[in-house]
């Protein structure tokens, strides 16, 4: 693989010794020079042996898009910058980034707050997910980017996991953190496509979560999307030995009855994605087994590790519940006060001796620094 990487042009990526990515700088600007000055980056070691591959990354920087522009070419090959005439979700300007005529990413950028938008589809991320992964890094680090969301999948091609069995694991609770916790919202729906059945699909957790999983039949998706010319001139294709060969990844050839995908989706509504120089490019299958304990079975780990929440979430749930304490008793504290009781003494009557279970939802026991006082 060649590349463009600080202005050196055909680069041998492969041949790149990983212990001097932290010495090369931002690719230079039209202006001449770096925007930023590079950054003492420790290095990951490449985990090449993760099972889990990263299906979607998305991140927003302050940088101009020119500069973002040049840092997504010095890894993808033959990028192209396809403008829009549009913008997209409040953005109003963005781009397509195509490679190949397929479109593997998006940027966007000119609004008022000035942070601009870069997302990769899986197609991308699976060019640099394993041994390119540091430049990546490097690239998020120089830029200073806010990772807004990052999506694992891990596929199983022989029948390990079937549909069944996340069902099954559905009902004994392994979507829960905890045993008799609150059991999570979850979505079923079956497709139909030009051939026929393209499988199941089980959705945990709310569109609107942090953290939400899709369990779905792969091989019968992928089947299914055969186009219907195609198979008129097919002799009958039995779906059952139907088999798909090694290009998906798997080793040798599966049977499309058999194909099953796990993705786990991690946004930043309310989770810190950019902890530890992100090393969630690297650690994905500890991230992905500390999802719940399904995925940790499933992916051969005693636990796993979980995105903090974010103390600044707290301290609005606190902000909010002492604005209601306020509204419904300010006024009997008033008049305790008036009334020669001291603050400590109010306190203590009105201290119930448990802890606000509003306070543990919004994650007051993920975290030990300290809380903003009165």
């Amino acid at each position: 693989m060649t590349g463009i990487v600080d202005g050196f042009s055909d680069f041998d990526v492969d041949s790149l010794d990983l212990s001097e990515v932290a010495n090369f700088g931002p690719p230079s600007s039209n202006t001449g020079g770096n925007l930023v000055s590079p950054p003492q980056i420790a290095i990951f070691q490449a985990q090449s042996s993760q099972k889990c591959k990263i299906d979607y990354l998305s991140f927003t920087s302050m940088q101009p898009v020119a500069e973002l522009q040049r840092y997504a070419e010095s890894f993808t090959l033959d990028l192209q910058f396809r403008e829009q005439p549009r913008g997209w979700q409040g953005y109003p300007k963005s781009a397509q980034l195509m490679q190949n005529g397929e479109n593997i990413g998006l940027m966007a950028w000119g609004a008022p707050h000035g942070r601009n938008f870069v997302s990769f589809s899986g197609a991308a991320c699976k060019q640099w997910c394993d041994y390119r992964v540091e430049l990546v890094q490097h690239m998020l680090i120089e830029v200073r980017a806010r990772l807004t969301r990052i999506d694992y999948a891990l596929d199983f091609y022989y029948g390990e996991v079937t549909y069944d069995d996340a069902e099954a694991a559905l009902a004994a609770g392994e979507f829960q953190l905890k045993a008799g916790g609150r059991k999570p919202s979850c979505q079923r729906h079956g497709s139909e496509g030009s051939y026929g059945n393209m499988g199941r699909t089980l959705y945990v957790g709310a569109p609107s979560s942090s953290k939400r999983i899709c369990i779905y039949e792969k091989g019968l998706e992928q089947f299914g999307k055969l186009p219907a010319q195609w198979l008129e001139d097919q002799t009958e294709l039995d779906v059952v030995s139907y088999r798909i060969d090694g290009s998906v990844g798997c080793v040798g050839d599966v049977s499309v009855v058999e194909w099953l995908r796990a993705e786990v989706r991690y946004t930043n509504a309310d989770r810190d994605l950019d902890s530890d120089q992100y090393a969630m490019l690297f650690r994905r299958d500890e991230y992905f087994a500390g999802a719940y304990p399904f995925c940790a079975r499933v992916i051969g780990l005693a636990d796993g590790v979980r995105p903090a929440l974010r103390l600044t979430e707290t301290e609005a749930e606190i902000e909010k519940m002492k604005l209601n304490a306020r509204n419904s008793y300010g006024s009997l504290v008033h008049s305790l006060l008036k009334l020669g009781n001291t603050p400590e003494e109010i306190c203590k009557a009105l201290d119930s001796g448990s802890d606000s279970k509003r306070l543990i939802k919004a994650g007051y026991f993920n975290h030990l620094q300290k809380i903003v006082p009165f």
